[in-house]
């Protein structure tokens, strides 16, 4: 998840240099569309596009970034008893979760299309209509509403990494703990083994 995070965090970049529409032509907007949406299909989730993070991020066999454990739960067996379980849970970090990008309708899958219902720096250059007034979704507003996107996303990986993080310092301490708790046994049951039976009787 760190590079979901070094992408989100070069989208925002690249969504701040795009917002300064004073000095971008609208090639340049468009080459940073382009890049964005590169970007965006690297994270994931995108079906006609190559593969990405969370479409490939795999330990042995099970899919950990595309949501499958959601809702299900990673279950990890830390001790030798019954109950003995630890339980995780991963959110989904393709592009389409945490940028909230859309299919056409509901059944269908997102495409690179898609992608400009929700990222798209070419609409920061307002557009003004036949009355002199701005277009909906265009100019100042379109920024915020990116720029929106992006922060939301960002955080909502922050937060699954800091999950992830906690789990994995627990998960330590509990081998530290498994350790010392297999040391005692051993020396417990090498005691019994070398009892003195002369001295015990």
């Amino acid at each position: 998840m760190n590079e979901t995070h070094a992408i989100l965090q070069r989208m925002r970049e690249l969504t701040v240099q795009a917002g300064n529409t004073g000095t971008q032509e609208s090639e340049d907007l468009q080459a940073i569309q382009d890049e964005l949406v590169a970007l965006t299909e690297e994270l994931g989730g995108i079906t006609d596009g190559s593969q990405g993070i969370s479409d490939r991020t795999q330990f042995n066999g099970k899919d950990l970034l595309n949501g499958d454990f959601a809702e299900a739960k990673l279950t990890f067996q830390i001790g030798a008893n019954q109950g003995q379980q630890l339980e995780v849970n991963i959110k989904d970090m393709s592009a389409a979760a945490l940028l909230g990008i859309k299919g056409a309708d509901d059944d269908t899958p997102v495409t690179k299309e898609d992608i400009k219902t929700v990222i798209d720096v070419t609409k920061f250059a307002a557009k003004v209509d036949g009355n002199g007034d701005i277009e909906d979704g265009t100019g100042k507003a379109a920024y915020d509403a990116q720029l929106g996107v992006i922060d939301k996303a960002i955080k909502d990986v922050s937060t699954q990494r800091s999950a992830l993080g906690a789990v994995q310092n627990r998960l330590e301490h509990t081998i530290n703990n498994l350790g010392t708790s297999s040391e005692n046994l051993s020396a417990a049951e090498s005691r019994i083994r070398d009892v003195d039976y002369a001295l015990a009787a």
